[in-house]
């Protein structure tokens, strides 16, 4: 199932708007807001705030962090390292 693309928009402002409504899994959801807006660096933090309001789909931390590890171990995503910080961003 491929991520709708109003829950990938939702991302466009991260922490100012909501993710309005369900229909992929967080993985795929994840790897979509990456892919939309490549030039854009993400934090684990934005996808845990922004992805508890879409139901049935899991945001914990630990769950968030496991999705964006494998991504990274697959290659699919850069991850940039900043003293105790982490981001994310497309390849």
């Amino acid at each position: 199932m491929k991520a709708d693309n109003q829950v990938v928009k939702a991302f466009k402002n991260v922490g100012t708007s909501e993710i309005p409504e369900e229909g992929s899994s967080a993985r795929e959801i994840i790897l979509s807001v990456l892919t939309e807006y490549p030039s854009q660096w993400f934090t684990q933090k934005d996808f845990v705030t922004n992805l508890k309001e879409v139901p049935n789909i899991g945001h914990s931390n630990p769950f968030i962090n496991g999705i964006l590890r494998k991504l990274a171990k697959a290659e699919q995503i850069t991850v940039e390292k900043r003293g105790r910080r982490v981001y994310y961003r497309a390849k």
